[in-house]
């Protein structure tokens, strides 16, 4: 009850408290379905970031993906998360971390 009337008296608008429902509704499912909510929290907060410097790189390639997947560093942070991966995949116990299948790092 007490976010309602905070949520109502910061700006004196329903709307406000009708998203305010809405997100609590959208929270309880993720709970009951077992959903982190890190990554949405993430997506929230990068999302306006990534999606202002993926517009800037298409203005640079000239409307291509050229310049998003021909970036020098591109191959050194894909060795980069696979290593991680790997490690990951050790520390919890899996083996070498590949699920049995090769991968050429």
């Amino acid at each position: 009850m007490f976010c309602v009337i905070g949520a109502y008296t910061l700006s004196n608008n329903v709307v406000e408290v009708i998203i305010m429902i809405g997100f609590g509704i959208a929270g309880y499912l993720m709970r009951k379905v077992d959903l982190d909510p890190a990554p949405l929290v993430l997506a929230f907060v990068l999302g306006n970031i990534l999606e202002t410097n993926f517009r800037q790189a298409l203005l640079v390639g000239k409307g291509t993906l050229r310049a998003v997947l021909h970036a020098p560093d591109r191959g050194c942070a894909g060795r980069l998360l696979c290593r991680a991966d790997r490690a990951a995949g050790r520390a919890r116990g899996d083996g070498d971390g590949t699920d049995g299948k090769s991968a050429s790092v």
